[in-house]
């Protein structure tokens, strides 16, 4: 069983309080191929037909051109009512009632006096899905056309038409629907020959509607356009309202599409499915203690296909994907401009934002770290103290050293400026203590993300420390990845980092959320994990307290997650980006503290 069938069905199967979570991506139905092998069993003769992957009760029962309760009764010890079909499974179909139309018979008829059980050929598998109960365990062909499908909590009508083989228009006309919407356990009818089949008159129940935003009767003077508006020939935008004179409705009934490239057909790709497992778990959390219902549309953008029309956009109240940033484009050149794409991973789509008004970015991107570096210093930096910024001579990545110099410019402290090459840096110690002080403290804006580089800074630090001079060293986060530089130099230099990412084990929600995961899915949470539960948890709870303008709020409030925090930056002519950093000490005592960053 791979990774991504057994987080499935374990969340599925784990999280009824979460809503409904749909797969929207192409699917065939593989095709079944009628046996040419008899068998003849205690004096009557059945088809042997081996269970391909894929294949399913119905679309087996199809193809021979009996019911599903024929195939079922037929295999009393296979239980396959409950169990469904199994790939390499062998089942006996009734040769008797078999569409001759569709099965070409043979003229070799096996003796067998083995018991269904027993000719069931079992290989390492993922279970299938059980196929839906009919109405009665006794129907048989010709009692009824149909049988009776029951709604599971995670099913959309997208999922029952493509178990059956059926359009969803065909379903509603069968059903009498006048929406697409439909709840969990509601009893939809299923024809056994979808081709044949008669819209019925009976009576059924009415489908589950989502509830929409509540539109207030009159509509008071200070309200803000709801899309735009024409004031003295001057369009005014939804989003150029000031966010005092917005009204905020929220909402407990959310429609959420997620595109992330699962790969489901082929090798997963485990960072997004951890990323998904993530997304899951927040799914199950949001309704059990938030109260909210969420209906979530899963789509597999492995392919490089976004599926996404103008109509999908219209109807999710969130977008969360598509990953990469050519995926990005493509689904912006359908989105409608008074709709939102969330980006939740890759960080260079931060390039996009200040020119993409409908574009809003999820991960904090490393400059923000760089000019939070500098605000650090800012704050704690005493009268007395000394502010130096090292950098790499020549060095090939430029992008750090450039916002932290241009940080500190703009900010008018005074600072010095060390260079120095590599090879340089045998004897660069004696230069660094002619521009340090051994009567204040020391603040070392280190502005380099090279492991030789940082890791040769940290060594001669580490020698002006015996020398009695006091160092504090302030450097992004790229530092904490560097495997040749000893962790133990970093905490006697008190090191100071600013990170878009770090997750505090001692936070209570950190520990609820690892003991949930270990037990969900057996195995620990990557760092995709915890992003997918952020991601989903903080957008969600925004758009359920204020409604479709919860961005107004975005860049007037900060979230903490359980790895990254939000606080959102909004750009004049683009989108919003995600600008908080979370601070990390690393203390002489050995330890790596989460420091209070109040700074918003």
């Amino acid at each position: 069983m791979n990774k991504l069938t057994t987080l499935l069905l374990t969340i599925l199967l784990a999280v009824p309080s979460a809503g409904t979570v749909s797969f929207a991506q192409d699917y065939k139905q593989p095709p079944v191929t009628v046996s040419k092998e008899k068998v003849r069993l205690n004096g009557k003769v059945y088809y042997s037909h081996v269970v391909l992957e894929k294949q399913t009760l119905f679309s087996v029962a199809k193809a021979y051109g009996v019911t599903m309760q024929d195939i079922i009764d037929a295999n009393p010890a296979l239980d396959l009512m409950n169990n469904g079909l199994k790939k390499n499974q062998i089942i006996l179909i009734p040769a008797d009632l078999v569409n001759t139309a569709s099965a070409a018979p043979q003229e070799e008829v096996k003796e067998t006096k083995a018991a269904p059980a027993d000719r069931a050929e079992v290989k390492e598998e993922a279970p299938a899905e059980p196929e839906p109960e009919p109405e009665t365990a006794s129907q048989q062909k010709g009692d009824k056309d149909y049988f009776i499908h029951i709604v599971k909590w995670y099913e959309g009508l997208s999922d029952v038409a493509k178990k059956y083989g059926m359009t969803e228009e065909a379903i509603m006309r069968y059903n009498g629907l006048t929406s697409p919407s439909i709840k969990k356990k509601m009893r939809l009818k299923i024809p056994y020959k979808p081709d044949e089949a008669v819209p019925v008159t009976a009576e059924v129940p009415k489908p589950f509607e989502i509830a929409k935003e509540v539109t207030p009767a009159t509509t008071p003077a200070d309200t803000v356009a709801t899309v735009e508006e024409v004031t003295d020939s001057v369009v005014v935008r939804e989003r150029d309202i000031p966010w005092y004179k917005t009204i905020f409705t929220g909402k407990k009934d959310i429609d959420v599409s997620l595109l992330i490239p699962l790969n489901a057909d082929g090798a997963v790709n485990t960072n997004f499915a951890d990323f998904y497992a993530g997304a899951l778990l927040a799914a199950r959390d949001l309704g059990s203690k938030d109260g909210i219902n969420l209906d979530i549309d899963v789509y597999d953008t492995a392919s490089g296909i976004i599926p996404l029309t103008e109509d999908n956009y219209d109807k999710s109240d969130l977008v969360i994907g598509p990953v990469s940033r050519k995926d990005i484009e493509t689904a912006l050149s359908v989105c409608p401009g008074n709709r939102f794409i969330i980006s939740p991973l890759d960080p260079g789509v931060a390039a996009m934002v200040p020119t993409t008004g409908n574009l809003i970015h999820a991960p904090t991107p490393v400059t923000s770290q760089y000019k939070d570096v500098v605000d650090w210093v800012i704050r704690e930096k005493g009268a007395e103290d000394v502010v130096l910024l090292i950098t790499e001579k020549e060095a090939r990545e430029s992008n750090v050293s450039t916002v932290i110099q241009a940080a500190l410019d703009s900010s008018g402290i005074q600072y010095q400026l060390l260079q120095y090459g590599i090879l340089e840096g045998r004897n660069i110690d004696r230069t660094m203590a002619g521009m340090l002080s051994k009567d204040a403290t020391n603040r070392i804006i280190l502005a380099s993300e090279s492991e030789a580089f940082v890791g040769d800074v940290v060594r001669n630090l580490n020698l002006l420390l015996h020398a009695r001079y006091s160092v504090t060293l302030y450097s992004p986060s790229k530092i904490r990845t560097f495997d040749t530089i000893d962790v133990e130099s970093l905490h006697k230099l008190n090191l100071h980092v600013s990170a878009s990412y770090f997750i505090d084990y001692d936070d209570p929600r950190v520990r609820s959320f690892l003991m949930a995961y270990r037990a969900l899915y057996k195995t620990e949470p990557s760092q995709f994990a915890f992003q997918g539960y952020d991601v989903l948890d903080y957008f969600v709870k925004m758009y359920s307290k204020y409604g479709r303008n919860w961005y107004k709020m975005a860049t007037r409030t900060k979230s903490s997650g359980l790895q990254s925090d939000y606080r959102f930056t909004e750009f004049k002519d683009g989108g919003f980006i995600n600008g908080a950093v979370r601070r990390i000490t690393y203390d002489p005592g050995f330890t790596v503290t989460l420091v209070n960053n109040d700074k918003d």
